[in-house]
């Protein structure tokens, strides 16, 4: 059989190469050395430097000069607030005074938990107030026979118009309206009414609309007596501003331009927030009862 033998000195050759190579230390990696982390004994990164940076300062030495040097930031003069996120609304008349768009949302009673298919409480109290602002409380009043001379009365004309007061006769009103005032048509109390320009334990105006006496320079042309018992009070935008629970007053100001300020009872003062058909049969009840009172007395 026939077979090759290999040299012994080619083999010996081998064995020390292989042993020389073992003998060898492994070189490290840069991020093995930066972080000083033991791979093991086979990975020797002692006395082997890593990456040197000179840091170079002459951007910085020739720009040091312009830029601006705080030593300690002055305290603010006023602290500055930014408004509340809400909605105000003024009047074209009179912009002077806004108004919260919450003081305009009518009185809703819903539960609380909405079933499916029913609106929610929001979505009703829109509804009700485009419908409240639809209305207009003159025409409501002028569809139930009462003209303004109805709803006048001498105590009023006295207070505010004194050289207009004609004399007393048989078709003059000489009772108060608010006495025969029936307050169950009221939604609100009056303190209710002013909660609801309560905002954030500021109290805003109501928007509203009162029935009160015109300037007199507006009269001087009229002679007729029924056209100037017509005449003498009109409905105005007004900005309701407080309410004395000793006399039942309320205090507004006109937002017709003229910027007047009077106190009058509730039957002559209609809140927006409310429902114009309701606050016009107010009126009627309270005309009504004043007519049959007055006929018994004479």
């Amino acid at each position: 059989m026939y077979s090759q033998k290999v040299p012994a000195s080619s083999a010996t050759d081998d064995d020390d190469f292989e042993l020389k190579r073992s003998e060898l230390n492994s070189r490290g990696y840069y991020s093995e050395i930066i972080t000083k982390v033991d791979y093991g004994p086979d990975v020797d990164a002692e006395g082997l430097a890593g990456c040197q940076k000179k840091p170079n300062f002459l951007w910085q030495i020739r720009t040091e000069k312009h830029a601006p040097t705080i030593k300690k930031l002055p305290p603010a003069e006023k602290k500055l607030n930014l408004k509340d996120a809400e909605r105000w609304m003024t009047y074209d008349e009179d912009d002077s005074i806004e108004f919260s768009v919450d003081t305009f949302k009518p009185k809703v009673q819903l539960q609380l938990r909405v079933y499916p298919f029913e609106i929610t409480r929001s979505v009703a109290t829109e509804r009700l107030r485009r419908q409240f602002q639809a209305k207009s409380i003159r025409i409501l009043l002028d569809e139930l026979n009462i003209q303004p001379s109805d709803m006048i009365s001498l105590q009023l004309l006295k207070q505010y118009l004194t050289g207009k007061v004609p004399k007393l006769n048989t078709t003059t009103n000489y009772l108060p309206l608010e006495l025969f005032d029936d307050e169950e048509y009221d939604c609100r109390t009056p303190e209710n009414w002013l909660e609801l320009g309560l905002i954030k334990g500021v109290r805003n105006p109501l928007p509203a609309e009162a029935f009160i006496p015109v300037e007199e320079y507006k009269l001087d042309n009229i002679k007729n007596f029924d056209e100037l018992f017509n005449n003498l009070c009109e409905w105005v935008n007004v900005a309701v501003m407080d309410y004395n629970p000793g006399t039942k007053l309320w205090k507004v100001l006109t937002l017709d331009g003229t910027r007047r300020i009077a106190e009058l009872p509730r039957i002559y003062i209609m809140f927006k927030a409310e429902d114009p058909s309701i606050f016009a049969q107010r009126i009627k009840a309270a005309v009504d009862l004043r007519k049959h009172t007055e006929t018994t007395l004479r």
